[in-house]
């Protein structure tokens, strides 16, 4: 429980929705921990524990390997950027704004707010803004 106001609708998704989305060729589900805590103040035994439980939960729902994870708040630093590809994540996500290239570490990848668009809406705005060779969802 944080301490973020919840908007009128906002809730979290439930398994169904989660399985059904997990199938939508415009999404990957990605872990994001189990308790959302910031990381980088975490003990290394209960970050690693948030990290490698939070994927293997959601594995469970959607019956899919799950590679991609978000960190909480974005915080992380080199310590938890480790773990996370020790946990067997090929990229995680950060809050840090910027263009996605060859070069970017697949383990800070920048973002931007994509908002409310529709799937043809974000495949465009994604085709501007990732420069790189291959399918995102590999």
């Amino acid at each position: 429980i944080g301490t973020r106001k919840m908007r009128v609708g906002d809730r979290t998704m439930n398994e169904k929705e989660l399985r059904e989305i997990a199938g939508s060729n415009c999404v990957t589900v990605g872990a994001h921990t189990m308790t959302h805590p910031a990381l980088v103040f975490q003990m290394p035994d209960i970050c690693s524990q948030e990290i490698v439980y939070s994927g293997r939960e959601l594995e469970k729902i959607i019956n899919k390997r799950v590679n991609t994870f978000s960190y909480p708040f974005g915080n992380f630093d080199i310590d938890t950027a480790n773990m996370v590809k020790e946990a067997g994540y090929i990229r995680s996500r950060t809050i840090i704004p910027g263009i996605v290239t060859e070069n970017t570490d697949p383990m800070q990848i920048p973002s931007e707010n994509a908002g409310a668009m529709d799937c043809e809406e974000l495949a465009d705005y994604l085709a501007l803004t990732w420069i790189f060779k291959g399918d995102a969802r590999d």
